[in-house]
């Protein structure tokens, strides 16, 4: 237990996986907190620093930290994907699509699900800003990717799960997807011996 427990509930906390820099996006005032807003912590929540958030547009959605540079943070708005390199007091569109959902990989890329006329998923390469799409199942509804986790030790398996609980899973980052989970109950899948 590190802070304000039992008093506040976040919907929107990352921390980077190496780093442990902490991110929160602060719905109400606190006793440590005395504004909304993105704060973050690089010492284990001893001490807490708002940040400005210039740049940034829309309402807030998702939040993903660098796993290793304690000052670059990444949110997901409905109205694009924002990266910020000083620890959110600035921000830089990198997307103007919708993003419902945001992650690192170990190695720094970000994993970025989002709405555009479709869902998609996509990789961003945050210094230069490139755009890789990934191919992703069908997805149809309100069905967006609503989590992404990449395997730190594997990052070709990708695994992401939607707003209806249907959890897929990639060892070659797209090129096959498999089915684990639908609307919340397992799938069996064979195992490579049964194939």
């Amino acid at each position: 237990m590190l802070d304000l427990y039992g008093e506040i509930d976040f919907h929107g906390m990352a921390a980077g996986y190496n780093s442990h820099a902490i991110y929160v996006i602060n719905p109400q005032e606190n006793s440590r907190m005395d504004d909304t807003g993105l704060y973050y912590s690089t010492d284990d929540t001893k001490t807490w620093t708002k940040s400005e958030m210039e740049g940034l547009s829309g309402q807030i959605s998702t939040i993903a930290v660098h796993p290793t540079n304690e000052a670059i943070v990444a949110l997901g708005t409905n109205e694009g994907l924002f990266v910020s390199h000083d620890y959110g007091q600035s921000f830089d569109s990198i997307s103007d699509s919708p993003i419902t959902a945001v992650s690192f990989s170990k190695t720094g890329e970000l994993f970025a699900g989002g709405v555009s006329n479709e869902f998609t998923l996509s990789k961003f390469n945050i210094e230069t800003n490139e755009e890789t799409a990934l191919s992703i199942p069908s997805l149809s509804g309100e069905n967006a990717i609503a989590y992404i986790a990449v395997n730190p030790i594997d990052e070709k398996q990708v695994i992401l799960t939607t707003f209806e609980k249907d959890i897929y899973m990639t060892k070659d980052l797209g090129g096959n997807w498999n089915q684990l989970a639908e609307k919340g109950k397992g799938i069996h899948l064979k195992s490579d011996e049964e194939e």
